[in-house]
């Protein structure tokens, strides 16, 4: 759920324990940990793999984030991107038919396209300059040991895993303004559909009132 990454997801801080419960509460599932990256970081890592190839939607604009006067264009079709247009690509939303819904498949797909760049020969030499870059820019409550083990075991994710996502386009919801902000209300048993999925991965048990009080106990001890 990108979106709830403006309230600031830093270790430590209010803003961090309210992200973090928040999607604990919304689907139920224990959050053991965070990656929090900055625009620079975020440009800085995409130009260091030598850029991300994404397959554009539909043709757009965005501004430059570092020179508003500055237009950055995308075509549909496959493009290949360098950081700052990237970050463009991720940033998007206005223009976008889906709001942002569509900005986020779009922050999924680079995502996805950085990994599989990440796992390419040429960036496996670039180990030293994508540690600066990270050490600078990035900030988790993962130990670089847990990193490794956790890149062991899921190097083949994409080809293995289920996605799970709150399909907008299925009637699964409901546009609504409270206070003439606008909020997207999901359907209560879709995403009970969507935490029991999740729950049988992570080995749990189907979601009751009576399993809640367990998992947060669970996530606390595995954050400590």
């Amino acid at each position: 759920m990108p979106l709830l990454f403006w309230l600031g997801f830093c270790r430590n801080t209010t803003e961090n324990y309210f992200t973090h419960t928040t999607v604990e509460n919304f689907l139920h599932i224990p959050i053991d940990y965070y990656v929090k990256v900055g625009f620079k970081g975020f440009v800085e890592g995409v130009d260091e793999i030598g850029g991300v190839d994404v397959d554009v939607p539909f043709d757009f604009w965005e501004k430059n984030i570092y020179d508003h006067n500055k237009h950055i264009n995308f075509t549909k079709g496959p493009m290949h991107l360098d950081g700052e247009q990237a970050l463009a690509y991720v940033r998007m939303r206005k223009r976008d038919p889906r709001g942002d819904f569509g900005r986020n498949d779009r922050q999924r797909q680079v995502i996805e396209a950085a990994l599989s760049q990440v796992k390419s020969a040429n960036t496996l030499f670039k180990v030293d300059e994508l540690s600066d870059i990270v050490g600078k820019n990035i900030e988790t409550n993962l130990m670089p040991s847990e990193i490794y083990a956790l890149e062991k075991q899921y190097s083949n994710i994409k080809s293995t895993s289920k996605s799970f996502t709150l399909d907008t386009t299925q009637g699964h919801g409901s546009d609504e303004y409270i206070n003439n902000i606008y909020y997207y209300a999901p359907d209560p048993n879709y995403v009970q559909q969507i935490t029991n999925a999740l729950r049988k991965q992570l080995e749990l048990g189907p979601y009751d009132d009576s399993t809640s009080n367990a998992d947060t106990t669970m996530s606390t001890t595995n954050t400590q």
